[in-house]
């Protein structure tokens, strides 16, 4: 795993084109793996439905330039990429990125996090900041917990594939 902080210096464009785009409404309580202090399921809102199958999302103009520099710094290809937003006491339960096996890494860009964000994985959670890039394997079982936020969570998820 890896952490990069002030990653991007257009941070609030990508934060503006992600806060215009997450139109869709995720909410269900089944089909996610489930840990300590995340339910299954999701709810959350999100840039596309529920992240099946092709999803040309970086290729949106406002994301293009950070969608590079995710390629450059993982020397991987983005296949997929989505925006989430998580309001208060929402959540995203347990899941993994490896149902593609070409899809090797994911990287997950906050645009916005409130002081109290983590990204929990089964062995540990992993504080995260504004304007931070977390880089993972793709097999890692993760998620994002239930909190009282006093901003919104704001990401971009990129799943990565050899070049």
């Amino acid at each position: 795993m890896k952490t990069l902080t002030n990653f991007y210096k257009n941070r609030t464009t990508v934060l503006a084109a992600v806060i215009r785009d997450a139109v869709h409404n995720w909410k269900n309580n089944s089909g996610n793996q489930t840990f300590k202090d995340v339910p299954q399921g999701f709810d959350s809102w999100s840039t596309t439905t529920p992240p099946i199958g092709v999803n040309k999302y970086h290729l949106n103009i406002e994301i293009q330039e950070l969608a590079s520099m995710v390629e450059k710094e993982t020397n991987k290809v983005v296949a997929n990429a989505w925006g989430n937003i998580h309001k208060t006491n929402q959540w995203l339960g347990g899941h993994k990125h490896n149902n593609n096996k070409k899809i090797t890494l994911v990287a997950t860009y906050f645009a916005q996090a409130p002081s109290t964000e983590v990204l929990t994985f089964a062995d540990q959670d992993l504080p995260v900041k504004t304007n931070m890039l977390v880089i993972f394997d793709s097999s890692l079982l993760h998620g994002i917990k239930p909190l009282e936020r006093k901003s919104d969570c704001v990401s971009i998820t990129f799943e990565l594939v050899d070049k």
